[in-house]
């Protein structure tokens, strides 16, 4: 056999049980085709490169251990059973329509009797974490995409080290790749304190079923099991506007008190044993849980072991539910199809469908694709903005002015379905008003895009956007 045959017999040696691999497994036709002619056209790189970023490895291997982790971590925390209910009758239909998707397709019911406050200002709520944690007496538990080794990430790891070295249970978990920084020596004073910490899909376990594109995107912080916070802000000076060389951030973030603070912790906790094996379930660290207001809330969790996409099948329906207006903050726009499709037809069918985006972030490429999708929607009727003071880094839908979505997850097909995302589905209309409420104030700050921008575009730049669009499936 000459040189070209035994490089063609090696390359279908490892290129074919590839596409086997991808035609049995992967759903998405579109993906598929894509990896396809990856494995196919680039001899040995493509079947590389799928095996790096592509096969589902890392799917079946959070499901066995979820599933472990469901067995060790069970779902019968203590809180009053009239607080633990199916959608409440009052609901509008919509609403009630689409708390039951949530429920289906998170397999949690919803929770009353939760107090929540708003966070618009990173400042007022580092604060208010600051003074949460300082209080704490039994536990502090910590789950963060991005912990930047500056002033802001060294100030609350002193105040994690000392409140360890006070007896406090501390426990920070890390996504390996966002907190990439966050050098060992810095997390020193913390271990040796008694805290611990843990490193959410590391590096080096890659090839043992890891994937550097799968991350843990969610923001979660529960102390002593009677408070938590969760939403869109991560631990950096960048979030208080103290980076020269980076505009100001503004971001939106949720306290919540009551039994939606169990699931919070119990998404905490299940991240936790995958990371580390460690089970935290225990009864001084999920107290019994009792009113403290009259929110009700569904926690919504999903990533790419959760087969239902229960973040995008919920926004999906509250989209489709939606009868006088939808309004969207999102820092990245770049939505799959049938997103897409549900806005466009809720402004086609009458709907105020507005979308808040930045009018630049810290990802040039997302931004030129989200402005093609952008593009599209605004023949379908739907308003754009583009917030102007700095980078708009908030998630947040609000649906008729009655109840909405707040949590880590971006509106584009990262965190549909290859992050590891948190959101809270809020039906309270006390605070779908606050919610809107900050929505108008950023607005207020934003301008208008309208096809004139889209019409008037230099062709270089028309090229790029189109080009960028099609990259969105790995943006």
């Amino acid at each position: 056999m000459n040189g070209w045959g035994v490089f063609l017999a090696a390359h279908a040696a490892v290129s074919l049980p590839c596409a086997a691999h991808l035609v049995l497994r992967r759903r998405d036709p579109v993906a598929t085709l894509a990896w396809l002619q990856a494995v196919l056209l680039l001899p040995g790189l493509g079947a590389f490169l799928y095996l790096l970023f592509g096969a589902d490895r890392i799917e079946r291997r959070w499901r066995r251990r979820r599933r472990k982790a469901g067995e060790i971590l069970p779902d019968d925390r203590p809180i009053e059973p009239h607080l633990v209910h199916a959608p409440p009758p009052d609901l509008p239909l919509g609403a009630a329509d689409t708390l039951r998707v949530a429920i289906a397709s998170s397999h949690v019911l919803p929770t009353g009797g939760n107090a929540l406050r708003v966070f618009d200002r990173v400042a007022d709520l580092y604060d208010d974490l600051h003074q949460a944690i300082s209080r704490a007496e039994r536990c502090v538990h910590l789950e963060y995409y991005l912990w930047q080794p500056d002033e802001t990430g060294l100030a609350f790891l002193d105040l994690l080290a000392r409140k360890a070295a006070q007896g406090v249970e501390v426990r920070l978990l890390l996504d390996a790749v966002g907190s990439r920084k966050l050098a060992a020596p810095l997390l020193e004073p913390l271990t040796a304190a008694g805290g611990r910490v843990g490193w959410f899909l590391p590096l080096r376990g890659l090839g043992r079923g890891g994937a550097l594109h799968l991350r843990n995107h969610r923001k979660i912080a529960v102390v002593d099991g009677r408070v938590a916070y969760t939403g869109g802000v991560n631990i950096g000076d960048e979030y208080r506007g103290r980076w020269a060389r980076k505009p100001p951030w503004r971001d939106t973030h949720l306290r919540v008190e009551g039994p939606a603070v169990h699931q919070l912790h119990h998404v905490f906790a299940e991240d936790w044993h995958f990371a580390t094996g460690e089970d935290v379930v225990a009864p001084e660290r999920f107290p019994p849980q009792r009113a403290a207001g009259s929110a009700t809330v569904q926690v919504v969790a999903s990533g790419p072991d959760d087969p239902a996409r229960a973040i995008h099948a919920t926004l999906f329906h509250a989209i489709v539910s939606a009868r006088r207006r939808v309004w969207i903050e999102t820092p990245y726009f770049v939505p799959d199809a049938p997103i897409l499709t549900a806005l466009a037809t809720a402004a086609r069918r009458g709907v105020d469908v507005e979308i808040l985006v930045p009018q630049r972030t810290d990802h040039p490429l997302v931004d030129r694709a989200g402005e093609s999708f952008l593009a599209d929607l605004l023949d379908a009727g739907v308003r754009v903005f583009r917030y102007e003071p700095g980078m708009l880094h908030s998630k947040l839908v609000v649906v008729d002015g009655r109840w909405g979505m707040l949590g880590s997850a971006n509106m584009d097909i990262r965190s549909f379905r290859l992050n590891f995302e948190v959101n809270l589905l809020v039906l309270s209309p006390d605070l779908a008003a606050q919610i809107e409420a900050v929505y108008l104030a950023d607005r207020r700050m934003a301008t208008r895009f309208t096809a004139n921008h889209v019409a008037s575009a230099a062709w270089p730049h028309r090229v790029v956007t189109a080009a960028c669009r099609l990259l969105s499936p790995v943006l």
